[in-house]
């Protein structure tokens, strides 16, 4: 289902259907770099109400190979956002690599990065 903000900006739903979407369509690209992060919120999916990680969740980075693919594939893309829904992208242990790939690609204009801004 997606979801719109409706005329008076109450949620309003539609039910998508036969929803194909090529890659050559896809110009910007949300990208989980890592499920690292030093913060323990409460509301966050990643652990037990602010006691430890759940059970069988997996820590761990993007790997370089991975997002160097998605990006060739990706021929229009031109916006890279590094986010943490799972992780802060700057607890990556190779975030600077990643940085460094994102950055040597000619077709991307604009990185964006998401962090809760605690780590030095």
């Amino acid at each position: 289902m997606a979801r719109n903000l409706g005329a008076q900006g109450g949620p309003t739903y539609k039910r998508a259907t036969n929803v194909m979407i090529s890659f050559n369509s896809i110009d910007w690209l949300h990208v989980e770099s890592t499920t690292r992060c030093n913060a323990s919120c409460p509301s966050c999916s990643r652990n037990n109400y602010g006691y430890g990680l759940k059970d069988n969740f997996i820590v761990q980075d993007l790997s370089l190979n991975a997002l160097s693919e998605t990006i060739q594939k990706l021929i229009n893309l031109t916006s890279i956002q590094l986010c943490g829904n799972l992780g802060d992208p700057i607890a990556a242990k190779n975030i600077d690599q990643q940085i460094d790939l994102i950055t040597s690609c000619k077709k991307i204009k604009r990185i964006q990065i998401h962090t809760n801004g605690s780590l030095r």
